[in-house]
């Protein structure tokens, strides 16, 4: 069915960034083995075994992942001010302005912050799985960064529930932004620049 074909292409893509091409498609073929698999419990293994690889991918090395969370971590800057900087001279939106008040106010002014933000980690992850070059270090690569963000949600919710500043919708926007504007545009330009870089023939296999 096309289903099953979309599902498990969709698997061997995500798998592919944390691990190698072989391994991935043989994790992909296993979790659709089972045909009364619903998709509920086909997308809750996938992300088990994906947060696994991950896991298992950030264990070693902490050298080099130090080094990609330091080089992600200035892209995904610049990258961020350079779309900033377009969104302002078009005059759509100004470079003044707190992320997180614009974000829980919400309007034009908060979708477009939040666009600029996921824009500089789609430029960010796509440039990062460039540089990486060798397939099953594209999503480790950005992983250091990515839970640098998880991680920051909670800790800026937990110091404004310290201080007795959080608001509802200062927690909904700190649960909210960090996975939809940060982590998510990041690992998904990671994956693009992953199948971008397997099409490339400059890149060694």
């Amino acid at each position: 069915m096309n289903t099953e074909r979309y599902r498990l292409a969709l698997a061997e893509s995500l798998l592919r960034t944390v691990t190698s091409d072989a391994q991935a498609a043989s994790i992909a073929g296993d979790l659709l083995e089972d045909r009364h698999r619903g998709q509920r419990r086909f997308a809750t293994d996938l992300c088990t075994t994906f947060l696994g690889l991950s896991l298992q991918a950030l264990a070693g090395t902490p050298l080099r992942h130090a080094a990609w969370l330091g080089l992600t971590a200035c892209l995904w800057a610049l990258a961020y001010l350079a779309v900033r900087l377009g969104f302002a001279w078009s005059g759509w939106l100004a470079l003044s302005g707190h992320t997180g008040d614009c974000l829980a106010a919400g309007g034009v002014r908060g979708v477009l912050l939040a666009a600029a933000l996921a824009l500089a980690g789609l430029i960010t992850g796509t440039v990062t799985a460039r540089l990486a070059r060798h397939r099953r270090q594209t999503l480790t690569a950005v992983l250091p960064l990515a839970a640098v963000f998880l991680a920051a949600a909670p800790a800026l919710a937990l110091a404004d529930l310290l201080s007795g500043a959080l608001s509802w919708h200062c927690l909904l926007t700190y649960l909210l932004l960090a996975p939809l504007c940060y982590v998510l545009p990041l690992l998904l330009g990671s994956m693009l620049g992953s199948a971008a870089t397997r099409s490339s023939p400059l890149v060694t296999p």
